[in-house]
C-alpha cells in the first residue's frame, strides 16, 4: 500500500490594506482594488447567463455558472456556430471568434507590441 504526501497549503494573509475608495471593500493587494476600482465599483454587469439570464460582470463567472448550473449545454452554440468572427488584431487583418485567439495570435505573431483585441461589435 503506497501512502501519498501530505503537502502543506499555502497560507493567505487575511490582512487587507488595500480599500477601494469608493465602496471601501478590502483587498490583499493593490492590483486588485485597481482592478475592481476600474472594472467592477459601481457598474453595472455587463454579461449575461444565455439560459438563465444571470448577470455577471466577468465572462468567466458566466462560463464557470454554465458549467456549474446547465450542464449539457453547449457555449459552441450559443456564442460561435454561424456567428461572424467579432474580436481583430488591431496590428494586422487577423480576425477571430474570441479575445483570447487574438491575444495568442499577437503574442507569436507581433512581438513587443501592445496585446489587445478590438471588438468589432462594441457599441
Amino acid at each position: 500500500m503506497r501512502i501519498g504526501r501530505i503537502t502543506p497549503r499555502k497560507v493567505y494573509s487575511l490582512q487587507k490594506s488595500h480599500y477601494c475608495p469608493r465602496c471601501n471593500r478590502g483587498f490583499t493587494q493593490k492590483k486588485n482594488m485597481r482592478r475592481h476600482l476600474h472594472h467592477e465599483c459601481g457598474m453595472e454587469p455587463k454579461y449575461q447567463c444565455p439560459y438563465c439570464d444571470k448577470p455577471s460582470k466577468f465572462t468567466q463567472n458566466i462560463y464557470a455558472h454554465i458549467r456549474r448550473y446547465h450542464p449539457g449545454q453547449t457555449l459552441h452554440l450559443t456564442y460561435e456556430c454561424g456567428k461572424a468572427p467579432r474580436f481583430k488584431c488591431p496590428h494586422c487583418v487577423y480576425i477571430g471568434k474570441h479575445r483570447s485567439h487574438v491575444y495568442s495570435h499577437i503574442k507569436s505573431n507581433h512581438y513587443n507590441r501592445p496585446v489587445y483585441a478590438v471588438d468589432t461589435q462594441e457599441d
